[in-house]
């Protein structure tokens, strides 16, 4: 028998509400949701470089942050409306605090011309800023509101996220018409 499932740490960020349900990571603590198991996803990321590979030491603040919440989690349990959490660490802070949040909804992608022409006299290619929207380079404001996870990184903060695998569908009047035309 477990007392829980952890996973990670994933070396690159786990933000967003379209980017958890794509990551392995998170998916192997939302898989033991479903089993009845408390899951805990642990992510790392450089707000500063954004994506790259880290060294063993980086990984420190990670591991003290899925000690602490592993050993509340399993004597103390996770809410009745909480299945698992997500949490992302941010390297190159020093003594980062705690920030509960939830998944930004803010969905970034741009596109960028492409020097390459095709047939039609321009060519494009989608660029997912979100994945490093940190980044110096990037020359986007991160406008995620104070709550969100993508904020609290960019804050210098790790991210906590309590969520469900449960997906509720909203009461509509409209889509029980719509069953009954057909």
């Amino acid at each position: 028998s477990f007392d829980a499932v952890v996973a990670g740490c994933n070396d690159g960020p786990n933000l967003g509400a379209h980017k958890i349900e794509r990551s392995g990571t998170v998916c192997a603590a939302i898989e033991a949701g479903f089993l009845g198991l408390p899951g805990l996803a642990f992510s790392l990321y450089d707000p500063a470089e954004g994506g790259r590979e880290f060294v063993r030491e980086e990984f420190d603040e990670a591991g003290r942050v899925a000690r602490f919440l592993l050993r509340r989690v399993v004597d103390d349990g996770l809410p009745d409306a909480v299945d698992y959490l997500n949490v992302n660490v941010p390297t190159g802070v020093d003594e980062p605090r705690i920030r509960i949040t939830e998944p930004t909804y803010h969905y970034d992608v741009r596109i960028d011309e492409v020097e390459v022409e095709d047939e039609e006299g321009g060519s494009y290619r989608a660029w997912d800023h979100f994945y490093d929207p940190l980044v110096p380079e990037v020359d986007v404001d991160v406008t995620d509101a104070v709550g969100t996870d993508r904020r609290a990184v960019a804050d210098g903060e790790i991210s906590v996220s309590p969520l469900s695998v449960r997906h509720r569908t909203p009461e509509s009047v409209g889509f029980d018409s719509l069953a009954a035309e057909y």
